[in-house]
């Protein structure tokens, strides 16, 4: 089995932390229509966004303040934006990357809490936040910008973690359209953050990464049982912060604390430490994505640069570009129709796919294969 190859790239972000005036740290990666990704601020006072074809990161967008955990995730919507998920701030985060605009859209939602954890775009083009600390589900849609807490009170904080709560850390679309929340602080998880983030595998079950817990959680929706699966990843908090499908079918676990790239292979159930060793200093990456050209991305919280993981692309049928490529009449999506075209496009090939990260998609202007 021919190894992935990680490493780091892109221009060190210290500097602009310091250009910036204030400290770095993203909780939510997005892949933009444009073939860019862009990091959701937590701590950060701007929008990152990296482009994988020239390894250049920048911050844009609007000063949106220096206080701490402002948005747990960034969702992309059908209109080609990117939604931040109130985790501290009071109003969801609209940013359109064509425009470099960054606005506070929807009503006043209490400022602090931890209120959600973890985003998804449901199949009604609304995007939905998982609660952390909330006592409902966050609907927000973009085309009314109308905010409404749905389903049951689940009560604030949690059973098992009553002043902090936590219940949920990320969320997915599963293939039967329902959202599932990855167990947190939740009663059902009886600890504090033992998964965080989740991923649709290969076989439609979804993975929890662990966090605390010494083992990856999977999920079979169709028989609504839970299991710990693979070896055992050793006990202490922070471990990976989110899992990625590679196009070879493993997923991949970006660290947060851990010292290395977690491989779990679904089908085996086995699980690997691969790559370097980025020691245990704290909140190194956050989340990720799966860029245009089949490379795993992890945007930083704290880390100096951004992840990369190659070399597990899949063979081409074309030789040039995947078989679920998108093209627009320009190249790069710039008008509000092409833009819808590409996010829509993008959620159909995720929920065909059935993985919220394989999504192998090329632009026009990105045809050309440039590891």
């Amino acid at each position: 089995m021919d190894s992935p190859r990680i490493g780091t790239v892109g221009p060190e972000l210290l500097k602009l932390e310091l250009s910036s005036g204030g400290r770095l740290g993203f909780a939510g990666a997005v892949l933009g229509c444009d073939g860019c990704i862009y990091g959701v601020p937590a701590d950060a006072r701007q929008v990152l966004r990296f482009d994988p074809e020239t390894q250049n990161s920048m911050l844009i967008g609007a000063d949106l303040g220096g206080e701490e955990y402002k948005w747990s995730d960034g969702v992309l919507g059908r209109d080609g934006c990117i939604y931040g998920i109130p985790h501290d701030s009071a109003r969801v985060l609209r940013f359109d990357p064509v425009a470099e605009e960054a606005t506070l859209v929807g009503p006043y939602l209490g400022q602090g809490g931890g209120k959600w954890d973890g985003g998804v775009l449901g199949p009604d083009g609304c995007v939905y936040g998982v609660p952390f600390n909330s006592a409902r589900v966050l609907r927000f849609d973009p085309s009314t910008q109308e905010v409404t807490l749905v389903g049951p009170d689940l009560g604030e904080g949690d059973e098992a973690n009553p002043q902090g709560g936590g219940k949920w850390r990320g969320c997915v679309l599963g293939r039967d359209n329902c959202i599932y929340g990855i167990p947190g602080s939740s009663s059902h998880a009886q600890s504090t953050h033992k998964w965080a983030g989740g991923v649709i595998g290969p076989d439609g079950c979804i993975y929890g990464l662990p966090f605390v817990a010494e083992r990856l959680l999977r999920f079979d929706p169709l028989t609504q049982q839970a299991t710990l699966v693979g070896g055992d990843l050793g006990q202490g908090g922070g471990k990976w912060s989110c899992g990625l499908v590679g196009a070879d079918g493993f997923i991949y676990g970006i660290p947060y604390d851990a010292e290395r790239v977690l491989r779990f292979d679904p089908k085996t159930q086995e699980s690997a430490l691969i790559g370097p060793d980025y020691g245990l200093f704290g909140d190194k990456w956050s989340s990720g994505v799966v860029g245009t050209n089949g490379c795993i991305y992890g945007v930083p919280y704290h880390a100096a640069q951004v992840l990369r993981i190659r070399g597990i692309v899949p063979p081409r049928s074309n030789g040039n570009r995947p078989d679920t490529a998108v093209a627009v009449p320009n190249g790069v999506p710039t008008s509000k129709a092409e833009r819808a075209l590409v996010a829509e496009a993008l959620y159909k090939q995720a929920v065909e796919l059935g993985v919220e990260g394989l999504l192998l998609v090329r632009l026009a202007a990105h045809a050309e294969e440039r590891m």
